[in-house]
């Protein structure tokens, strides 16, 4: 959200999930790994740290910086999300970490809802697609799409592919993705609300392929393919 407001784009309102521990555990996974995320249990578990307390991102106060509507719902497809969004009249609505969304969510925003997909699309959809990019030896990178009621299948409006370097790690290389993200995603709304005619390109179901989280003997696997493919760049 910072990208979006270091471009002057004025937020009318945030809608965020409301927290439990079923939600902090896929978002620590999704953000830090699984095994960061076992570390983090355990450190709870042991009165150590409590991060759905100590996390600025699972306060309604964070958002505030950002806009002064924020609202807290317990489903982001249910009833309640639905008539907020409705009642707010969106143009365009950008998502951040999101389930998959329904229809009555989708067919809400005047132009449509837009994602920021760390995977090139279309031929990474689904999940890990940063370690799957890197196992099947592919570039890396990250799109911008509108989204439909598949998988990561809606149009696509822009994609970048992130340089591996010397020094990268397959965490730095997620950070990389994250920022690479948030930029796309931000210029894409400047863009559109500038009045510029974005063009897309549309998906067919039958391209690409969607992946599914990455088994953790794959995983490490794929930080050893990382590694060489470093060293080879090293060499280079």
């Amino acid at each position: 959200m910072s990208h979006i407001k270091n471009r002057g784009i004025a937020v009318e309102a945030i809608v965020i999930l409301r927290p439990n521990r079923y939600e902090i555990a896929r978002f620590l996974i999704k953000r830090v790994g699984i095994s960061r995320t076992i570390i983090i249990v355990f450190e709870r578990l042991l009165g150590r740290l409590a991060p759905w307390k100590t996390e600025s991102w699972l306060k309604d106060a964070f958002y505030y910086a950002y806009s002064s509507k924020v609202y807290m719902v317990n489903d982001l497809n249910g009833q309640q999300c639905e008539q907020l969004l409705t009642e707010l009249e969106p143009e365009i609505i950008a998502l951040g970490c999101s389930r998959i969304l329904r229809g009555n969510i989708i067919d809400i925003p005047k132009i449509g809802i837009l994602n920021a997909h760390p995977g090139l699309l279309p031929e990474y959809r689904g999940m890990d697609t940063i370690q799957w990019a890197i196992y099947n030896g592919d570039d890396i990178g990250v799109s911008v799409h509108f989204i439909d009621r598949g998988v990561d299948t809606g149009p696509i409006i822009g994609r970048r592919v992130i340089d591996v370097e010397h020094n990268d790690t397959m965490e730095s290389l997620w950070k990389k993705a994250d920022a690479a993200a948030a930029e796309l995603l931000s210029d894409t709304i400047f863009r559109i609300f500038q009045g510029e005619r974005m063009s897309t390109t549309l998906q067919s179901v039958d391209e690409g392929r969607q992946y599914y989280r990455m088994p953790s003997g794959l995983l490490r696997a794929t930080r050893g393919r990382l590694r060489k493919r470093i060293e080879e760049l090293a060499g280079s």
